[in-house]
């Protein structure tokens, strides 16, 4: 099994809220009712589940990475669900992960650069600024890749623990 950075992997958090279940139920729906509109504040879509379980995309991204093109949807999506504790208080449960092509992207642009390299070996070209750059896109695209993945999660993460107004519990 091939383990990811953890830039574009999943990644699980717990928070304390000091909203009572109910509270924190109302606060989602009112954040989902506002997702619905044209508003971009507070850049957040709201998806309520059943089983008090929630998701969380933006709304206003990133290019590309944010659109409908290519059925891509979103480059970050936030999976919680909240229940009451041991110590009777509301606890909300995140997961953040990374679109699935952040990935692939990463696994595959490599080898493509390699590819590129090995066939201007191949075809003599004897010229120095090939290779560099070639060899700094093998480097840069994935290291760009892993730094907008933890870019987008930070901020979407950021966005939603603000405005519910969460604490992470140690």
């Amino acid at each position: 099994m091939i383990k990811f950075p953890r830039q574009i992997s999943s990644e699980y958090f717990e928070f304390a809220s000091t909203y009572s279940l109910t509270e924190f139920s109302d606060k989602l729906e009112d954040l989902a009712l506002k997702s619905r509109t044209f508003s971009v504040s507070p850049n957040l879509f709201v998806i309520l589940l059943p089983g008090n379980q929630f998701t969380v995309k933006t709304k206003v991204g990133m290019g590309p990475w944010n659109s409908a093109l290519f059925g891509i949807g979103t480059s970050v999506i936030l999976k919680g669900y909240f229940l009451k504790n041991n110590l009777n208080e509301t606890q909300v449960n995140i997961t953040v992960a990374p679109h699935y092509l952040f990935a692939v992207c990463f696994l595959i642009l490599p080898l493509v650069f390699i590819i590129m390299l090995i066939i201007n070996i191949g075809v003599g070209q004897k010229f120095l600024e090939i290779y560099t750059l070639i060899f700094i896109m093998m480097i840069g695209v994935p290291a760009a890749l892993l730094f907008v993945s933890e870019l987008s999660k930070k901020r979407l993460l950021k966005r939603f623990v603000s405005y519910t107004h969460l604490t992470k519990i140690p």
